[in-house]
Order: C-alpha cells, then structure tokens, then sequence
C-alpha cells in the first residue's frame, strides 16, 4: 500500500521542507491565479493568501521556540557565571549590577517576545480575552486611557482562527501606531459582528496627520496587507490634531 500523499499544509509543517513548500506553492497559485475562469482565480487567491498567512504564523512560532528555549537559557547562564565575578572596587560593583539588569532585562524582553510571536495558539481560544489582557497592560503603564467595546465572546469565538488572528496583528500594528506617534489621551477599540462581516475599529484624540500625503511608514502598510489578505475594507479618517480612526471590516467568507 503506497503512503498518502502530504497536502500542502501537512508539508509546511516540516521545517526542512518548508522552503521548497513555499516555492512549489507559491508556483502552483501563480498557475491558477493566472487562470481566466473568474471563480477558480476568485477562490484561488482567497487560499493563497491563507497559505501565506498560514507560513507566516509557522515562521513566528519557530522564532518563538528557539527565542525561548535557545536565548533565554543562555543567558540565565550568563548570569550565573556573572555571580561568581567578585567586584573589588565601587566602579566593579556598579558595573556587575548594570550586566546584571541588562541580563534580568533581555531575559523578560525575550519571553515577550516569544509569547507574542506564537500569540496564533491563543486566538484559536480567545480574540476577546487577548484584546482585553492587551488594554489591560497598556492601561498599566499611563500612557492614555483605552477602552474596549466587543459583541459577545462566545459568538467571536466561532469566527475562523485565520481571521481572528489577523485581527489580532492589525490592532497590534495599530496601538503599537498610537504609541510612537499619536500623543493620544483616550483610545477606543470596537469589535463589532455584523450579519456578514466583523469590524474592528481603533479611534484615539490624537495629533493626527494628513492622510492625502503618502503613507512611509510600514505599520499601515501591514495593516493594509493584511485586511487584503482577507477581501477586507479599509477606512482611515485623520486630520492635523484631530485624531485618527481606522476602520476594519471583514467578511465571514
């Protein structure tokens, strides 16, 4: 009996194969993405995208494992060699407690780190409870005050994970948008099920800027990406100190 063949998302599961996964792949959508029947072209593009999407989360994930369970070890080991230096002068001490900070530091930056890159395990079970544990750290630290208005939990729960994880990353980019630039005060979050579509909005009282100019940044242009990723709608409204709203809205299907 000959073995079953893998399928495309079986084999991108396999690190060494990965490479040749994403070519043969990409090469066998360009062929029906080519394609002049409109329905097959239609549906083929949706799957591309969800295989890039798919290969981008399975990247995350490795980064996040050898972060964890590479880096991390060895600095915790760094860190215990550094307890056996017996600093001789108060210049030594203050320079043996600063590595020993910046250590303590890269250590915690790193499980952040990780934890976000595979943040794709946790949106299967929960969007709201992420979205609300990430307003949560960030009304910890003062910055401005943010608000979280959703649809019931358990029915954003039975959205596809795919979707739910793009959301996640798009108000990721966004508040992440908020804080380098907005000198915010007061920022509102709303996701939002409608009968065909979910919408997820971020307002904030910001500077604002002029959306005629083009766009340099790289935080709305992964926003973008992603919202096309998913034959989703963006909206952006702004102006010179009068805040910024960005609306998000994607279909079911």
């Amino acid at each position: 009996m000959t073995a079953a063949k893998k399928t495309n998302l079986e084999t991108a599961k396999s690190p060494h194969e990965g490479l040749s996964y994403i070519k043969g792949g990409a090469d066998s959508y360009k062929a029906l993405l080519d394609s002049t029947n409109p329905k097959v072209k239609a549906v083929s593009k949706k799957e591309f995208y969800k295989m890039l999407v798919y290969i981008q989360e399975e990247e995350r994930k490795r980064i996040g494992r050898e972060l964890h369970d590479s880096v991390n070890p060895l600095l915790a080991l760094a860190n215990l060699y550094l307890e056996l230096v017996q600093p001789n002068t108060a210049k030594e001490k203050f320079a043996k407690k600063q590595v020993f900070s910046v250590i303590l530091t890269a250590i915690e930056n790193i499980r952040s780190i990780s934890s976000q890159l595979v943040i794709s395990q946790k949106t299967e079970c929960g969007l709201v409870q992420l979205i609300t544990e990430m307003t949560e750290k960030i009304s910890g630290t003062d910055i401005f005050e943010i608000k979280f208005i959703h649809s019931k939990e358990d029915l954003v729960s039975k959205m596809c994970p795919l979707i739910k994880l793009a959301l996640y990353r798009i108000l990721e980019e966004q508040l992440n948008n908020i804080i380098k630039h907005s000198r915010a005060k007061h920022v509102e979050i709303k996701l939002i099920l409608k009968k065909v579509n979910i919408c997820l909005s971020v307002s904030d009282d910001g500077v604002g800027f002029d959306t005629t100019k083009p766009v340099t940044g790289i935080g709305l242009k992964n926003i973008a990406s992603r919202t096309k990723q998913f034959n989703g709608q963006m909206q952006i409204k702004s102006e010179p100190d009068k805040g910024c709203s960005l609306r998000i809205q994607i279909p079911f299907s």
